[in-house]
């Protein structure tokens, strides 16, 4: 072979390499972007779930606040209700009761069962001893059970929740004025007849 011919076979031998080396180049160059790519997609995936989780997180918060605000809000609405019904009951049937009581004698009210009656007595017991000094209120009623399992046990539930709780001391028998339990009381007598009511009123 000819110098000129081994100079030609040279040049495309060089140019034959140039072109795989160039073409090889490219491929790796084409794995290392596709590897690249492809963890940059992943760790987007993985930024993005950390946000759609923080999110649900965030949103999971305010709906909790949100609940609790509405169960805050329908309790104030509860008690408003109950606080705006108790008053309208005790403006419209326990006020006139009371006022009979405080300006006559003798008052008789007409009355059914469950409306209250024996909160109604409870209430007057406690206002008539703390308004009215050394005063002595009888309560009668057929029997003990009905004076001391009901009305008595109304009188300490009423008197423990109220303002004079510590004007006055409750017992099983007697409700009394602190420091002066002999003259300024409330106590509790059985009268089956008009007679025995009349003997359990004769202090």
């Amino acid at each position: 072979m000819g110098l000129q011919q081994q100079i030609a076979q040279c040049c495309c031998d060089n140019k034959l390499l140039a072109t795989t080396q160039g073409y090889e180049n490219r491929l790796a160059l084409r794995d290392q972007t596709t590897l690249l790519s492809s963890k940059i997609d992943y760790q987007t995936g993985v930024i993005t779930e950390k946000f759609c989780d923080l999110e649900k997180r965030e949103m999971q918060s305010k709906i909790d606040a949100l609940r609790e605000q509405n169960s805050s809000l329908m309790g104030q609405i509860s008690n408003a209700n109950q606080t705006a019904a108790i008053t309208q009951y005790i403006n419209q049937t326990i006020a006139p009761v009371a006022a009979d009581v405080a300006a006559e004698p003798k008052v008789a009210v007409k009355s059914g069962q469950g409306v209250g009656k024996t909160a109604l007595e409870a209430g007057l017991i406690i206002w008539f001893l703390v308004c009215r000094p050394y005063s002595k209120v009888i309560a009668t009623a057929p029997t003990m059970q009905q004076l001391y399992d009901v009305l008595w046990a109304e009188i300490s539930k009423w008197l423990n929740t109220s303002k004079v709780k510590n004007l006055l001391t409750w017992t099983k028998t007697k409700v009394y004025m602190n420091g002066d339990s002999e003259r300024w009381f409330a106590t509790a007598k059985t009268a089956t007849t008009a007679k025995t009511a009349n003997n359990a009123l004769a202090l």
